[in-house]
């Protein structure tokens, strides 16, 4: 009856952590629930607290990051090179959008939320430069977008994709 881990509380947390990874591969939210006797709002419950706590650890690897890097400064070496809150800050992103880690830079382009990344990589589209590569027609069909908007977003992915030097 205590607060501890026990064999329920392990294979509860093993389950969330696994909804949370079909989410981050694609699979909607209400697929999940209907495939794994759960419902989506407690779904969208679980991706907000995890969110929260992913947050918080980025925060707290910011710090440590921070540390280590003034660490290495003073011992004159190379800090590490994968720093944490890099990790975290990628992992939030990932469980919001719904999207595999090499699919993030989608969401930089304005236009382009959860829906619309979640469809463009159920298509194979992980990149700006997938993206641009992806004719027109097929965005326009893809995302349920009217070609003004399609122009509009593949301006907004090339300007990411090539910024111009300011001279």
């Amino acid at each position: 009856a205590g607060r501890g881990l026990n064999e329920k509380r392990l294979l509860a947390a093993v389950k969330c952590a696994t909804l949370m990874q079909l989410h981050i591969d694609g699979v909607s939210l209400e697929t999940i629930a209907e495939t794994h006797d759960c419902y989506a709002a407690d779904l969208s419950l679980l991706k907000r607290n995890l969110s929260w706590v992913l947050d918080a650890a980025g925060r707290i690897f910011g710090v440590l990051d921070k540390e280590e890097h003034d660490r290495a400064a003073r011992e004159e070496r190379t800090p590490d090179s994968r720093p944490h809150a890099i990790l975290a800050r990628d992992l939030k992103l990932q469980v919001q959008f719904g999207i595999p880690r090499k699919a993030i830079e989608l969401i930089a382009i304005p236009g382009i939320g959860s829906k619309r990344a979640q469809a463009l990589v159920s298509q194979g589209i992980f990149t700006i430069d997938n993206l641009l590569q992806t004719p027109a027609h097929e965005l326009m069909q893809l995302l349920k977008l009217r070609e003004p908007s399609v122009a509009k977003l593949l301006e907004q992915a090339n300007t990411l994709a090539r910024p111009e030097t300011v001279t």
